[in-house]
This record gives structure tokens, sequence and C-alpha cells, in this order.
């Protein structure tokens, strides 16, 4: 059977991330801006934090909204970022 995965979601920084992979943690929640203001972490060291901890997973939700709808410039973007940090260039 296989174990279960954990996510550790508000990760703030890249302390934070190398921290919660160190213990364990197979995704992360990247909380970057939120539709009611700026979230924990800022949208340059997502790509960062991918990069040198390596994670499973991690979780995309209102960083990629505009007014409440998935945007899909905001989206193209995320998605091109995570690429480029797994070093997959299109």
């Amino acid at each position: 059977m296989p174990s279960t995965r954990i996510k550790v979601c508000c990760i703030e920084n890249l302390d934070e991330a190398r921290m919660a992979v160190d213990h364990g943690a197979a995704a992360l929640g990247l909380v970057s801006a939120m539709p009611n203001g700026p979230g924990v972490i800022t949208e340059a060291v997502i790509p960062e934090a991918i990069k040198q901890v390596r994670p499973f997973g991690v979780d995309l939700c209102s960083g990629v909204r505009t007014e409440c709808r998935l945007d899909e410039r905001k989206l193209a973007a995320f998605m091109m970022a995570v690429r480029e940090a797994d070093g997959i260039h299109q």
C-alpha cells in the first residue's frame, strides 16, 4: 500500500520550504496573490523554491485568478515558471 503524501500549506519562504520537505512533505502550498490582497510568498520565489526543494507537487489556487476567475495569462506564466524550474524548456 502506498504511503500517505503530505502537503504543507502557506509556505512563506525558501527556509520553510526546505524544512517542510526535510520533514517529509511531498507537496507544498505556496500562496502568492490572493483575491483580497497579497499572499505570504512572492511569485518570484515560487520557481526558486521548486528548484531548491523539488517537492512532489505544489498547490495552485488564487495566485492565478483575476476577479475570482481563472486567468489564462497568469496560469500560463505560472506553468512556464514551473516547467523552467523543472528544467523543461518549450
